[in-house]
């Protein structure tokens, strides 16, 4: 026998030990913590979300922060890879998105020989010697919403319904609705929705926008030029986007490439957990991979609201702000007496540099601070008063019709009342709507101008006068200009002018109030 083989033999014998010791020590698996898994993916009953019991109980507090507390989303519950959390959470959420069709009757006057005579001399005679003629045109119009309560409320956008005669809802099951409006902010551009049924409906599981990140995943759900219940998916593009349109400006937007088409407005963008983050508004038809979102957390005050109050309240501050540069903030540059600001020792020539613990560098800033404040409540303040830094505690008021009609008439000299049917008899005024003028100051900005009693107030500052809220809106704004663009009815004509009520800003800075 070779001298090699003993070797051989027992090198052998000390490796196999040697790799089962190894084996023992590094190569066994470990059972990790089982991931939660959601009862929907499982195919399980799910318990409904907690959601608003009644329009009463919509007043309730903000919801915590998803994150902290969701499950984390898991990918398959049985083997299939297929089921992400995507899919997870459009089988969540899917069940509480609606389609929304309205149809609008119009009524157009039309000649009826216009097709023998279409000359425009022919046509203008018949008009002045025959009775008119009109012709009813029906167009219909389609949007998305989501119910947020079992007996039948449902969220959507204001301009999905604005001028619907006739509003139907339908449900992922086919079911359909004819629905009644309970609630409309235009201002914000939310409408509320009731429908009747003996039957509880789903509900979509509210989140929130506090803490919303961006590259995040989202998900939105609609029904994009009829296309019902269309699922598309995307990221958190950007936070806090202003956005203008013809009619006014959005603040504080959620931005998405999450394609956002006709038709997906009013429905929901939700996160990976299938919780609404925001309402979607398609207001830009011409913008390509990106879309808009108003964030749930100012969707559901104003939602809260409308079924409570039957309109917005409107918190004021009672004060005027310009940017400034050095150093960074917003200058109170003007107090109104006895005003919520100057009741909380706020003074001239301060610099608001925080509001509730978030900065205040811009005016885009203030106004997403300020429209996710409730009324009736303490806020904290932080100025600058010279180097010097203050923290205040503001009441923010509720402004009511009659202290508006006195911040107008303290800043213009102007002092009416609404345009009413008893009012327009008594006076023949030819307007369904406006502000009667029953006192000017003398001495005062619209006084120099040449306004007079009887004169009719029929806008300010694009805000049209026919509702103690809209008198509430106009008044608060007048805090953010220095000029005030009327529009005055005097007989027979109506009239656009500017009353001064500020000095212009310095050097071109923006101001707020």
């Amino acid at each position: 026998m070779r001298r090699w083989v003993p070797s051989l033999i027992i090198g052998m014998g000390l490796g196999a030990v040697l790799m089962a010791w190894v084996g023992s020590r590094y190569g066994r698996v470990r059972p990790g913590p089982t991931a939660p898994v959601p009862s929907d993916a499982a195919g399980g009953s799910r318990t409904a979300p907690v959601s608003p019991a009644a329009p009463e109980a919509l007043g309730g507090t903000r919801p915590s922060p998803s994150r902290p507390t969701d499950p984390m989303p898991v990918l398959s519950t049985s083997g299939d890879l297929r089921m992400t959390p995507v899919v997870v959470a459009v089988r969540k959420a899917s069940p509480a998105v609606v389609n929304i069709s309205t149809e609008q009757v119009l009524r157009a006057r039309v000649n009826p020989f216009g097709a023998f005579l279409e000359d425009p001399f022919f046509e203008r005679f018949f008009q002045d010697f025959f009775e008119p003629y009109y012709r009813e045109y029906r167009t219909q119009s389609l949007g998305s919403g989501f119910i947020i309560h079992p007996k039948g409320f449902i969220v959507t956008n204001y301009h999905v319904i604005e001028r619907g005669t006739t509003i139907v809802v339908r449900l992922v099951d086919r079911r359909e609705f004819r629905a009644r409006v309970a609630g409309t902010d235009a201002e914000h551009d939310i409408a509320v929705l009731r429908v009747d049924t003996p039957q509880a409906l789903p509900v979509a599981d509210i989140g929130t926008s506090a803490d919303l990140m961006v590259g995040e995943p989202v998900i939105a759900i609609g029904n994009p030029f009829g296309l019902s219940h269309t699922v598309t998916t995307g990221v958190v593009s950007a936070l806090h986007r202003s956005v203008r349109t013809p009619e006014r400006v959005y603040n504080d937007f959620i931005q998405t490439d999450a394609p956002i088409n006709p038709g997906n407005s009013g429905g929901p963008l939700l996160n990976i957990y299938g919780k609404v983050i925001g309402v979607n508004t398609a207001i830009r038809a011409e913008a390509q991979g990106i879309g808009f979102a108003i964030p749930i957390d100012l969707v559901m005050r104003v939602v809260r609201d409308l079924l409570a109050f039957g309109h917005i309240r409107q918190t004021w501050w009672g004060f005027r702000l310009e940017e400034s540069l050095r150093p960074r903030g917003l200058e109170v540059t003007y107090l109104y007496p006895g005003g919520p600001a100057e009741a909380a020792g706020i003074r001239l020539r301060d610099v608001l540099v925080r509001v509730g613990g978030q900065p205040t560098e811009t005016l885009e800033d203030f106004y997403r601070i300020w429209e996710s404040l409730p009324p009736d409540k303490d806020v904290t303040v932080e100025v600058l008063r010279g180097t010097q830094s203050q923290t205040l505690r503001v009441r923010l008021q509720t402004l009511t019709a009659s202290q508006a009609a006195d911040v107008i008439y303290q800043l213009t000299g102007l002092r009416g009342v609404l345009v009413t049917p008893q009012i327009r008899r008594r006076y023949d005024i030819p307007l369904e709507y406006g502000w009667l003028l029953t006192e000017v100051r003398p001495e005062s900005p619209a006084a120099a101008i040449g306004f007079r009693p009887g004169d009719v107030v029929v806008q300010v500052n694009d805000q049209t006068l026919n509702s103690e809220e809209a008198l509430v809106r106009s008044a608060i704004g007048l805090f953010q200009v220095a000029r005030a663009a009327v529009q005055v009815y005097r007989e027979p004509y109506i009239y656009s002018v500017e009353i001064p009520l500020f000095a212009s800003p310095a050097g071109g800075r923006r101001t707020a109030g």
